[in-house]
């Protein structure tokens, strides 16, 4: 669920470096009232295109969420994690939280997390791990980063930061051109898929890395071959701030293609329309959807580094 499309930042790899940062909140009352039409949620996912952090609700949404026994949390850019912030994040008993990072050092942080101070992400991380060690929480942190052609060879570097950071799980995944032409255009030469013999060698050095500081490293990648591995529109559903029923966030963040509203229709209703089910068996065929052309996470394969 997107409980927000704004951000306050303008990654240039982002489709917010288009939308200038602006968007919608989703209202509480829209929030409850779609939990509650589920018996059983196994896992909610508090984020979408925009920062959640901004999100005058957002923890009351995780309590209602949490007090129907849903596995929750969200994903986070990290500039906001203040001293009031860490503290509702350890206190409202959400599960996990994903931190993007999108390099090692200031300046390539701040060259992909444009409007980001590095210092001050780094600096609130390290006191959410040390809170997190303090109150003995289980809440699961894992560090994501976004991999270029242009940063592949900092991967060995970031998984020692991730060390350094007090974190011990590393994602890294290939770019997504969001639909965005400007997107594609300005990265599509630099996806890494386009250089595997060169990428690997990086994941070779931070496997070791990974195995010596004890950090659990994963790559989430496209296989290059085109086989559909994804199943998300048989298990998963991607609810946009203002209510639009998408297959997944990787395309569906404007709602452009939907399903129907949430605010309409009952989501059961929505899940097993003709048009939801007719999807999925496009998806079945050997040719990709127009839809999930391009999209990395079509033919994902994630691969166990260390």
């Amino acid at each position: 669920m997107e409980t927000t499309s704004r951000c306050n930042l303008r990654c240039p790899s982002c489709i917010h470096a288009e939308k200038l940062g602006v968007g919608t909140d989703m209202d509480f009352d829209m929030f409850k009232t779609f939990i509650d039409q589920f018996e059983f949620v196994a896992k909610l996912i508090l984020y979408g295109i925009g920062e959640p952090t901004m999100l005058k609700d957002l923890f009351r949404m995780v309590q209602y969420a949490k007090s129907k026994g849903i596995y929750c949390g969200f994903f986070t850019n990290g500039t906001l994690l203040t001293e009031r912030m860490r503290e509702e994040i350890l206190s409202n008993g959400q599960d996990y939280l994903n931190i993007s990072i999108d390099g090692p050092t200031k300046e390539s942080f701040e060259v992909q997390r444009a409007g980001a101070n590095f210092e001050k992400v780094i600096a609130n991380v390290k006191a959410l791990t040390a809170l997190i060690r303090e109150r003995k929480s289980l809440l699961q942190v894992t560090i994501y980063n976004c991999l270029t052609s242009a940063n592949m060879h900092e991967l060995p570097a970031l998984v020692q930061l991730t060390a350094d950071l007090g974190v011990s799980k590393l994602v890294v995944q290939d770019i997504m051109f969001w639909g965005s032409q400007g997107i594609e255009k300005a990265f599509e030469s630099k996806t890494i898929d386009l250089e595997r013999t060169r990428r690997n060698q990086f994941y070779e050095e931070a496997r070791l890395a990974a195995k010596r500081l004890g950090v659990n490293l994963e790559a989430q990648i496209s296989a290059g071959d085109g086989k559909r591995r994804c199943q998300l529109p048989w298990f998963f559903s991607y609810i946009t701030a203002d209510g639009l029923a998408t297959p997944c966030n990787w395309h569906g963040w404007d709602g452009k293609f939907n399903f129907g509203s949430t605010r309409d229709r009952p989501f059961a209703d929505i899940w097993d329309s003709q048009d939801y089910r007719a999807f999925r068996q496009e998806m079945k065929n050997s040719v990709p959807p127009a839809f999930c052309e391009k999209c990395p996470m079509y033919d994902r394969k994630m691969i166990r580094l260390a």
